[in-house]
């Protein structure tokens, strides 16, 4: 159960228009830090790129033959950066301070931050003094690419890598923060302190509901970034002050192909978003160096509808309340859906669902769907809801191996569990009650219980388990040899996706291979 602070079920309004170009008094409003530089800034005109060598011993006029010598330097003409505009930082170099955007670029010409030359990524380092060393605020039209990020400070406080911030009632769009190497973040890890969860790596921010502040963002991309060593979360999109819920929530969010090693808490929390897609990322080790570890889960939504996370990994994420790999929580509306993904070796087991533990109560019935993911050393699924009826698990085609523990199966009502296989030492606990559907799992080590009428209590006769590792593509010990009682053997299930774990084809009309893998049987390689 997490523990972020409640608020009333969320009430979507219409989004305000959003303004084709942002007039003078914003762009001049959101200035660069310190712009208190001695060199002049050059001329203002379209498609400029500016240059930025913070190992130069003189300051210039940002220009590639006579580059500014420092963030503080950096003088935007007007106030405000023009479409098409790139402030360029020279390779190799690092750079202390922070960067603050002005003005927008459009979605023809997006205004760039990144770097020039040849060498390692050019460093920005906060050094602990700022809320993040790279701020986009009220902007629209932004990338970040290829730069490395650090803020680390001698004792925790509110602070991030990289905050995205929507402070107004406009809607802002275009975002792109990827290629990054953000790391050694000290912000807060105590999960109990009031800025827990605007705490991150990456950090997008919208103005919490109590706020009245309607803003939100359409169109946040968050890809290909390397986040390590961070307090608290490595990529978060939240409400502020503290995690909050939001009048309005982001449109097309993608957060894609990062790995986030040892965040001091959650390594993705997706929130206040509307069909956000989560996929391609990599959790390891969360929870890793925090003050008061408290509820965290590897990469988990809140107050989103219907997000869907697939193809991610989750592995150690470390103890504490909850600890899951995977966790739909509070707030979340439509549907929540994990697909494909892997995960192995998470403290607090498999899946939690905990729709209604501290935030809004549910005002419709979410449909949680769980299916074709592969679960290693792994023993508990989660998804009581707090005996909330207004939700509804279908946890289906799944491969959890844990034959060194038990499993503790928890469900809400008029959830269904069928073609899963479950690998373990002994049953504790596997709700069949309150409508519940078991149907047509396999069981080794332990029966089923008697409400799967349809069990199989038999060896799936795995190619080689137990030898998954770190990455999505150690895990063909999962599939099936022949003769395994699995093979054709599962209940059809419509709407099921339409491929399993490995990419092999489900057909809806015919019987599927029970657990994760549907494709042709493989020879033993144990």
């Amino acid at each position: 159960m997490h523990s972020v602070p409640s608020a009333v079920a969320a009430t979507r309004q219409k989004p305000g228009r959003w303004r084709a170009a942002i007039t003078a008094a914003v762009g001049a409003a959101v200035v660069l830090s310190a712009l208190t530089g001695a060199g002049a800034a050059p001329a203002n005109a379209a498609d400029t790129t500016f240059f930025v060598d913070c190992a130069a011993t003189a300051n210039g006029t940002g220009t590639q033959d006579s580059p500014w010598n420092s963030l503080a330097a950096i003088q935007a003409p007007g106030g405000a950066f023009a479409a098409g505009d790139s402030i360029r930082l020279k390779a190799g170099t690092t750079c202390a301070g922070s960067f603050t955007a002005s003005g927008s670029g459009t979605s023809a010409k997006r205004i760039v931050l990144g770097s020039y030359g040849t060498g390692a990524k050019p460093i920005i380092n906060g050094g602990g003094g700022v809320e993040a060393p790279v701020t986009l605020r009220d902007v629209s039209y932004w990338t970040v690419d290829g730069l490395e990020v650090t803020n680390i400070a001698a004792a925790e406080g509110k602070r991030s890598g990289v905050l995205v911030e929507n402070t107004g009632n406009e809607v802002r769009s275009g975002i792109t923060i990827k290629n990054l190497d953000v790391h050694d973040v000290t912000g807060r890890s105590d999960r109990n302190a009031a800025d827990r969860y605007v705490s991150a790596g990456i950090q997008v921010r919208l103005p919490a509901k109590a706020s009245g502040l309607t803003g939100y963002f359409d169109g946040v991309t968050i890809e290909d970034n390397s986040i390590r060593d961070v307090k608290s979360m490595g990529i978060a999109i939240v409400g502020s002050p503290n995690g909050d819920d939001t009048i309005n929530h982001n449109r097309n969010v993608v957060i894609r192909g990062n790995s986030v090693l040892r965040a001091a808490a959650d390594s993705i929390l997706v929130g206040v978003s509307i069909d956000p897609l989560v996929e391609r990322n990599v959790s390891y080790d969360a929870g890793r160096g925090a003050v008061n570890r408290g509820a965290i889960a590897g990469i988990w939504a809140y107050t989103s509808a219907n997000p869907v996370l697939q193809f991610n990994e989750s592995a150690r994420t470390e103890p504490g309340p909850d600890s899951m790999g995977w966790d739909c929580d509070w707030g979340i509306t439509g549907s929540c859906t994990y697909q494909y993904n892997y995960s192995h070796e998470n403290a607090g087991g498999f899946y939690l669902e905990c729709l209604t533990c501290f935030g809004p109560a549910q005002t419709d019935t979410p449909q949680l769907v769980v299916r074709y993911n592969v679960s290693q050393g792994e023993g508990i699924v989660n998804a009581g809801s707090g005996g909330n009826a207004k939700v509804k698990l279908e946890m289906y085609n799944n491969t959890l191996y844990n034959p060194g523990g038990a499993f503790d199966i928890r469900l809400a009502a008029n959830s269904v569990v069928a073609n899963n296989i479950f690998v373990g030492s002994s049953l504790t606990r596997f709700d069949t009650d309150r409508g519940i559907t078991v149907d047509r799992n396999v069981y080794h080590g332990f029966a089923g219980p008697a409400a799967d009428v349809n069990a199989i209590n038999a060896d799936p006769l795995f190619a080689n388990p137990g030898t998954g590792r770190d990455g999505l593509n150690t895990v063909d010990g999962y599939k099936l040899t022949a003769g395994s009682p699995a093979i054709g053997a599962g209940r059809i299930i419509s709407g099921n996706g339409g491929r399993d774990y490995w990419g092999n084809a489900v057909s809806g009309t015919t019987a599927p291979n029970i657990g994760a893998y549907n494709g042709p049987v493989v020879a033993k390689t144990q």
